[in-house]
């Protein structure tokens, strides 16, 4: 095997790619994402509770809980805050009316208008609710006589939602990148005829191979990367989540050259793709909704680097944390280059008798 002939190949691959418009949608693909969760659907993974609240007056609760980290509170007029409680826009709605602080300040016991969203979320209307009683409390100069502490027996039960569809956000386009270039790359050059003529030369099949695989690998790290920045990702162990992405590429180039292997037509292909991608990525479905049972996940082969991706992202685990899981990823890759062997050299048949 020849490590020159395999990098001219890639040289000539990768003068083609720009050229492609598959391979440019690859490229735009970060982009089209990043947007679609981050601006059409913002306020669907915004983690922070959302208060909404009207004053007749000057209020210091109002201007207390406006200066509290960890909710955000919208100020509005009465009849608009009770359709914003009503169609989901806030999680709370606040209506403090005149007299209100002093009443509390002399002792008495006034009404508290507070509106819960059947839309909204109900952890962070209770979270407003402690918020709200606590400022109550301010206004009498008492304290609090309770800290709260909030225990999860697991690690991922209680991350927002947004914190767990980000770096599911992330691996997905790993996954399709790293396994659709490779395949496609391979299947439209024996669509074309480029392939078999490659192989009348010195060139192995073993070469061209190798060479589609280290293609995807160049093309879907940096992609990754990108979309990893594009999401503002950031605070963990960027070497230990390279790592991670780069053993996971490296699975998924080896199951794209399967594609690519047995595919005998794009269309074929593409069939295949949105078929069994389904199943690549189904580890992820399992930490975006994290009360599923935890050990399905690790029946997919995509699983053994997801994890560790996950662990670094969301619970700051560093190289040694997750050593174990990407072991197995690496006999994954050793395993599915047997098989990529065994696929290239029927594909080699195939072109010879054709």
């Amino acid at each position: 095997m020849s490590l020159h002939r395999i990098l001219v190949l890639m040289g000539r691959d990768l003068s083609i790619c720009p050229r492609s418009p598959i391979i440019l949608w690859l490229f735009a693909m970060p982009l089209l994402i990043t947007f679609f969760f981050q601006v059409v659907f913002t306020n669907l993974f915004d983690s922070e509770p959302v208060l909404g609240i009207y004053t007749s007056q000057e209020s210091v609760i109002a201007d207390s809980l406006i200066a509290c980290d960890g909710i955000r509170v919208i100020s509005a007029e009465e009849t608009e805050l009770a359709e914003m409680v009503e169609n989901g826009a806030v999680d709370a709605g606040l209506i403090l009316r005149d007299s209100f602080e002093d009443s509390v300040r002399s002792g008495a016991r006034p009404e508290l208008q507070y509106l819960i969203s059947p839309e909204g979320s109900p952890a962070g209307s209770a979270v407003i609710l402690l918020l709200v009683l606590d400022e109550l409390r301010s206004l009498e100069n008492r304290k609090t006589p309770l800290e709260i502490i909030v225990i999860s027996p697991d690690e991922k039960q209680d991350l927002p939602l947004s914190e767990r569809i980000v770096p599911s956000t992330v691996l997905v386009v790993m996954i399709i990148c790293g396994v659709f270039i490779p395949a496609f790359m391979l299947v439209d050059e024996r669509e074309k005829g480029t392939l078999a003529a490659v192989l009348v030369t010195p060139v192995t099949t073993g070469e061209a191979l190798l060479s589609k695989g280290l293609l995807g690998f160049c093309l879907a790290m940096p992609i990754t990367v990108f979309t990893l920045v594009l999401n503002g990702l950031s605070g963990f162990d960027m070497i230990a989540l390279l790592v991670c992405f780069a053993v996971g590429t490296a699975v998924c180039n080896c199951i794209g050259l399967i594609y690519g292997t047995v595919a005998r037509s794009a269309k074929s292909l593409y069939t295949m793709v949105k078929s069994l991608n389904i199943i690549l990525v189904a580890p992820a479905m399992f930490y975006i909704f994290s009360g599923w049972p935890g050990w399905v996940a690790k029946l997919f082969p995509t699983y053994w680097f997801m994890d560790p991706a996950y662990r670094v992202i969301m619970h700051n685990a560093h190289l040694p944390d997750v050593l174990g899981s990407l072991a197995v990823a690496l006999a994954t890759v050793i395993l599915l280059g047997f098989v990529v062997v065994f696929l290239g050299r029927r594909m080699q048949n195939r072109l010879t008798e054709a």
